[in-house]
């Protein structure tokens, strides 16, 4: 089969999909969750607003969508998603459609959850959605794990002290 064929087959409504790999080194797999938990990537995580407003604050995170705020008639959306995009690019978030990361922040009955688990596991098993389709679950999973492990083998075992934590200007 053709990666064309695969990626044009088309999936059930709510699949389940099990996401296995090989187990990361501790620090790696806190990496690939710093760019891919869906707190830093969406700006939200659960519903404690009171932590998720701290944390927002902490990391000065321009997309936080703080539920006590209003945005006043005539607010500029367009400069507020550029604040956002260059808050993520310098993060280096890597956003990924159905497979999620939910270690920071989860409204999940279960509790917190993801593809990659902090101690270095890869596992996920869940649905993915109402109708997705193939293609928007392969590429940028593996992105994340190749982008995080190159960081990784540059000898880097923690985020450096220029990782961004303010919005760059």
């Amino acid at each position: 089969m053709t990666r064309e064929e695969l990626l044009n087959r088309g999936l059930p409504k709510w699949p389940q999909m099990l996401v296995t790999g090989p187990r990361l080194p501790e620090d790696l797999a806190l990496e690939v969750i710093r760019r891919t938990d869906s707190w830093f990537v969406l700006g939200y995580g659960c519903n404690d607003h009171h932590g998720d407003r701290r944390l927002a604050q902490r990391f000065r995170m321009p997309h936080y969508e703080d539920p006590a705020v209003r945005r006043p008639e005539g607010f500029d959306w367009r400069a507020y998603w550029d604040r956002e995009n260059r808050w993520k690019r310098a993060w280096g978030a890597i956003e990924t459609q159905y497979v999620r990361n939910n270690w920071i922040g989860s409204s999940f009955i279960y509790g917190p959850h993801g593809w990659c688990h902090p101690d270095g596991r890869i596992h996920y098993i869940d649905n993915v959605g109402k109708w997705p389709s193939v293609e928007e679950n392969t590429p940028r999973t593996a992105s994340a794990t190749r982008s995080a492990r190159r960081y990784w083998m540059r000898g880097r075992r923690r985020p450096s002290k220029s990782t961004p934590r303010s919005t760059p200007q």
